[in-house]
């Protein structure tokens, strides 16, 4: 496989990782909405769905992680006043955003919510924003951990233990911030220690690749118990993440690059376009759930991009996305 390709201080195979991740949120998104609709077949959406839960969401915290020595040696004013900018800010905004459409468009919308759920967006990430909520914290977590240890074992110990504690139990956001935490502090420690050992490896990832299909399909199909156990998840996060890590070293068309240099703009806007266009298809009698989840994962995808670069010309991009 090719050699790692670094391009104005980013990492090419990282960003069209991130982009093969963010096309598996659009799509698990799309997904649901539509099964929530028109309740297509339950087999294949349950096989499709579970599948890409079982890693797309550690993926972008173990990519995030790949990224953080530079930031964990900064003073702590700038480090924290950086992720609050870039984190904190399109968090607030989007949940705002999303939050009163789901409010006002409440009879057309898969979930329900009231105007209470925008009160407590400071202390309860509404729907999909468990990520960027989670992911502030564990880097926090993370970064004065380090501080005090400069070592992130701690970090990647501590938030395991979380996990497994708080497996059967949720407790506010307890378990996402561990497990943001947890796959933050790996992909730390995967780059800085064995990264390349195991990265543009043929047989690592043909291995990993026939594990993560086989432990997943056996415990989707026979022991379903599995699917639920923190551990045999962790497991499936890592070899699934790992296929797609491999994969992106040899596939990186510009778009998908491009795409995944813009993750974060899609992830906290896309819901609205794939919500949106939906109910528009479905009004106009368009059924067929292929159509559906094609046409608005597409939508889904391309409508933020053009959003981010429409108010970057008006300077308005740093309001609304952090950047």
């Amino acid at each position: 496989m090719n050699q790692i390709q670094v391009n104005k201080g980013r990492i090419k195979w990282v960003d069209a990782a991130k982009g093969m991740a963010i096309l598996l949120v659009v799509y698990g998104h799309a997904l649901e909405g539509t099964h929530a609709n028109i309740q297509f077949n339950n087999l294949a959406y349950e096989y499709q769905h579970g599948l890409i839960y079982s890693f797309h969401m550690p993926l972008f915290f173990l990519l995030s992680g790949y990224f953080i020595n530079s930031w964990l040696h900064r003073p702590a004013g700038v480090a924290i006043k950086q992720k609050v900018v870039s984190l904190l800010v399109p968090y607030v905004v989007w949940s705002i955003l999303q939050g009163a459409l789901m409010v006002v468009m409440h009879s057309k919308s898969t979930v329900n919510h009231g105007w209470k759920t925008l009160l407590l967006i400071p202390i309860e990430p509404l729907d999909q924003f468990w990520f960027i909520y989670a992911m502030f914290f564990g880097l926090m977590i993370i970064y004065f951990l380090w501080r005090w240890t400069h070592r992130v074992i701690p970090a990647i110990l501590i938030s395991l233990i979380v996990i497994l504690l708080t497996s059967n139990n949720q407790v506010w956001q307890f378990q996402n911030i561990a497990i943001a935490t947890f796959y933050l502090g790996a992909g730390y420690y995967f780059k800085n220690n064995i990264g390349q050992m195991f990265l543009t490896n043929r047989w690592w990832f043909r291995g990993a690749l026939i594990l993560f299909i086989m432990f997943f399909s056996i415990a989707f199909f026979y022991m379903s118990e599995l699917l639920v156990n923190p551990l045999f998840k962790i497991v499936l996060a890592f070899l699934g993440s790992y296929v797609i890590m491999e994969m992106a070293q040899v596939i990186q068309p510009y778009w998908l690059v491009f795409l995944g240099r813009n993750s974060l703009e899609i992830y906290v806007s896309h819901w609205i376009f794939l919500a949106g266009s939906r109910t528009i298809l479905i009004h106009f009698g368009i059924l067929n759930a292929g159509v559906l989840v094609g046409v608005t994962t597409v939508i889904g995808v391309l409508l933020p991009i053009v959003l981010y670069e429409v108010l970057k010309k008006l300077t308005l991009s740093r309001l609304f996305f952090g950047r």
